[in-house]
């Protein structure tokens, strides 16, 4: 069984492997689709993030994200994965999908989206090392997050 924690301020000390961010239900219909969506350091301070812990095992038998629906995609930008300046239609399109696939399924209870879901680096600032770690560690074993998934969005 996976353990989900909220914590109410971050540390990036407090990362580490087997614990992953999903933003909650809440969080993800509180944004507003004509802003971009907040990076991962911004979402934990507002409060929308909650941790699951799994181990490798428990991602491969996919029991343990039953409610999450995990996002896999293609940036519009460098920058964002879902807000392109010079484009207007390349802004905040995402959002408005996952939001509606939200208020469609009441059972969906989060979301995990890189961009939401690890350290950003860029023009979010510098990953500290243990930010870097968790980064790493993150897209190492995404595969293993994509298995768990039975609520897919691509």
């Amino acid at each position: 069984m996976s353990k989900k924690t909220r914590y109410k301020s971050y540390k990036s000390s407090d990362l580490q492997p087997g614990k992953w961010a999903v933003v909650t239900r809440a969080a993800v219909l509180s944004w507003k689709p004509d802003q971009p969506m907040p990076e991962f350091r911004q979402v934990i301070s507002d409060g929308g993030m909650v941790w699951v812990e799994m181990t490798e095992a428990q991602m491969v038998l996919g029991r343990t994200l039953e409610n999450i629906v995990i996002v896999s995609h293609r940036w519009f930008s460098l920058d964002h994965p879902d807000w392109d300046p010079d484009e207007k239609g390349n802004q905040s399109s995402k959002l408005r999908k996952l939001q509606q696939l939200l208020q469609d399924d009441p059972s969906i209870e989060g979301v995990w989206l890189d961009f939401v879901g690890v350290p950003q680096g860029f023009n979010y600032g510098e990953r500290d090392k243990y930010e870097q770690a968790y980064f790493r560690y993150t897209l190492d074993n995404i595969k293993l997050l994509y298995l768990t998934d039975r609520k897919s969005v691509v």
